[in-house]
This record gives structure tokens, sequence and C-alpha cells, in this order.
């Protein structure tokens, strides 16, 4: 689909037709300054259904009454138009020669095609192919946002379309035209689609995609609870098959606990229409007994363990919080004062005092290192405790079942 501007302009208070006509290809216009000319592309972003009024205030504003661009689509014509400072504006199709060899006037703009600002520009979108209406790339973002990515419009590429002279010097200025990073960002992210990259289904299989990972994390997460839950459903089938076989005497005839995990209900129904048989001479229940015993009586000896290692580390802590509390109440030696000892006779000073004097002062340093410990061993023989009357909950749980 080609589509060109065929007349930029604006119909002034009188009714009387201002306009600027361009033709296939470069169109340079050029004048002094002040003549308006930057005004045409304002004019036209206006036209486009641009939010803000930015064309320069002075003789076209007080001037002008409607401002309008008529472009060819195609075999068609298509004019849009805006009042002064509005909120809705004008769209309307022409086919055939309707303007040629005239100007665009205030009979071409009947008030029935004036819209508001939102459907004007979802009516333009379709003029220009833009019928995406979801870009979120996944189902999770959209969610906690609380509503969905903006859908790209005639709006999104006016940054491509009107570029000002500094272009060439300046490689940022492809997006000069939004001062909102968000809207920068989202011309940005739109580009793709306008150059025909992507499209809708682009979208739907992301989303797709981020559907079926969110699924897989779910599985990976929940697989270690699933594994955990066959083993010990195992267990327990391996338990009741060894509690059947002491209890008859005889081992089930052709299931083992795997068959039996892995086809449940086949060997369910294979067990209830089988015939017990028991045999009373057997020892398979006293064997089972004493296995029992045995695990029990070997649970019973590491939880006895643990309660000597809970007692000793509630002497512990006693301990150190006296001994803490005893720091705290008397207070740690810091230095020691020195005296020169001289001979009453010869008057010669010694030296074992100094000797001494620096032993006493070695020893105050490590007992200050080894009190500074106090708070950190307390801390750790706590924590200690709390692990150790964990394990001993568990035994116990587990010598209950």
């Amino acid at each position: 689909m080609m589509a060109k501007i065929s007349q930029i302009g604006a119909i002034d208070n009188l009714g009387h037709t201002h306009k600027v006509k361009l033709q296939q290809g470069l169109n340079i216009i050029t004048g002094r300054s002040s003549t308006g000319k930057s005004a045409l592309i304002e004019i036209f972003d206006y036209c486009f259904g641009c939010s803000e009024f930015n064309i320069p205030e002075g003789v076209i504003t007080k001037n002008c009454q409607i401002y309008f661009v008529l472009m060819d689509i195609g075999e068609t014509k298509l004019l849009l138009g805006r009042e002064n400072k509005s909120k809705s504006a004008f769209i309307k199709e022409f086919r055939g020669d309707k303007f040629h060899g005239r100007d665009v006037n205030l009979d071409d703009f009947d008030r029935s095609n004036f819209l508001s600002l939102d459907n004007f520009k979802s009516e333009l979108n379709g003029y220009f192919g833009i019928d995406l209406t979801d870009v979120d790339l996944d189902i999770t973002s959209a969610y906690y946002r609380k509503s969905r990515k903006p859908s790209p419009s005639v709006r999104s590429f006016m940054s491509y379309l009107l570029q000002h002279q500094n272009l060439i010097a300046n490689k940022h200025a492809v997006f000069y035209r939004f001062d909102e990073k968000e809207k920068r960002e989202q011309a940005i992210e739109h580009f793709k689609i306008f150059l025909g990259f992507i499209d809708q289904e682009y979208y739907i299989i992301s989303k797709d995609i981020d559907s079926l990972k969110i699924e897989l994390r779910k599985l990976e997460v929940s697989a270690p609870r699933i594994d955990a839950l066959r083993k010990r459903n195992k267990e327990r089938l391996v338990g009741l098959f060894e509690e059947y076989e002491a209890l008859t005497g005889y081992p089930f005839e052709g299931a083992t606990p795997e068959k039996a995990f892995n086809n449940p209900q086949r060997w369910l129904e294979e067990i209830q229409s089988t015939h017990v048989k028991i045999d009373s001479s057997s020892e398979k229940n006293t064997q089972l007994i004493s296995k029992y015993e045995k695990e029990r009586k070997d649970y019973l000896v590491t939880i006895r363990e643990d309660e000597k290692v809970y007692r000793d580390l509630c002497t512990s802590i006693t301990s150190t919080s006296s001994y803490n509390n005893a720091i705290n109440n008397n207070g740690i030696p810091i230095q020691i004062t020195e005296h020169v000892t001289r001979c009453p006779v010869c008057t010669s000073e010694s030296d074992v005092l100094e000797e001494e004097s620096n032993a006493l002062g070695d020893a105050i340093d490590w007992l200050n290192s080894e009190l500074l410990k106090t708070p950190f061993v307390h801390k750790s023989f706590i924590e200690k405790r709390e692990k150790t009357i964990r394990s001993i909950k568990e035994k116990r749980d587990v010598l209950k079942t």
C-alpha cells in the first residue's frame, strides 16, 4: 500500500483555503524565517491525532478555523481535519477525482464525520493496516500491570515520519518528539511492527511459549514433592507386603511391591480376589517383630544421644549467660600500672617486676579477646539447641508410626 501527502493546509475564518501541494517524490519547501514552514509539520501531526496543540501561536492560529491534510492512499483520497484546540477530529474517504482541479473547502467537512479522538485514531489505524490489539509478550506482566501494553497506532510512528533538521547530526533525534521515556520506549517497541517484521501471530505464539514456561516451572517445583510422595508410598507398600507375609506365613504369589506400585488397579483387583492361606508354623511374624524392635531400639539410642547433647547445650547456655552477666557487672581489666622498684642499698633498678608486668599485660589481652567471643558462643549454643530439639521431635514422630 502506497500513501503520499497531496495537500497540507488550513481554512481561515473567511472560508478561504491556504494550502501547500506536494508531488510524488522529494518535495523541498523553502522560505524566510517565521513564514510557516515548521508549522506544516505541526499541522500534519495535529491532523494525525496529536492530543496536544503544538501549532505555533500567531497569525495562523488567530485566523484559522480548521486545519487539514489530504492524502492519497492507493486509489482513495483520505481527508483529515481538526479545528483549533479540539478534542475531536475529522476523517472521510473520497473515491475518484473528487479534488481534481479544486481545493479542499469547508463544504467537505460535514459534522457527521467528526469523531472523538480515540475513535478517530482507531479509524485511521485501519487505513494503515495497523490491526494489532495485543502486544504483550507474556501473560504475567499484563496481570501484574492490571492492563495490557498500549497497542500500536498511527501515533506510534509519528516520530519516524516527522523529523527535524538536526536528524543527520544527532542519531537520537529519531525519537525527539517523545519527551516521556515511556512513550519513547513504546515507539521503539512498535518499530518492528511498522517494518512488517512481526504481526499479531508473533505475540500469540510468544504468550503460548510463556504459558508453557510457567507450566514447566510448576512441574519443576512439584517434581521433588511428587518424587518424595512416590518414595513414601513405595516404602509403605513394601511394609504392607512384609506384614502380609508375616501374618499369613506366605508371600503374595505373583505380586511384588514394584508391580503393585506400577499398576495399582490391576493388582488391587487381584489381591481382593485372592484366597488367603495361613501357615501357623511360620516364623515370619516373629522375624518381622524382631526387625521392628531392632529399628525401634536404634532410634531410641539416637534419641538418647540427642537428649544428652540437648542437656549439655542447656548447661553451656546457662554457663555463658552467667559468665556474661559477671563480666557486665564486674567489668574486665583494661590496663595495668607499672612502678619501678629500686634496691634500697645500691639503688639499682629491678627487671623482675617489668617482666611480670609484661606477662600480665599479655594475659589481659588474651582474656579480653576471649571475653569478646562470649556473646557469639552463647548464640551458637542456642542455635544448636533448637536444631537438636527438632531432631528429637522428628525421631519421636517416626517411633509413633
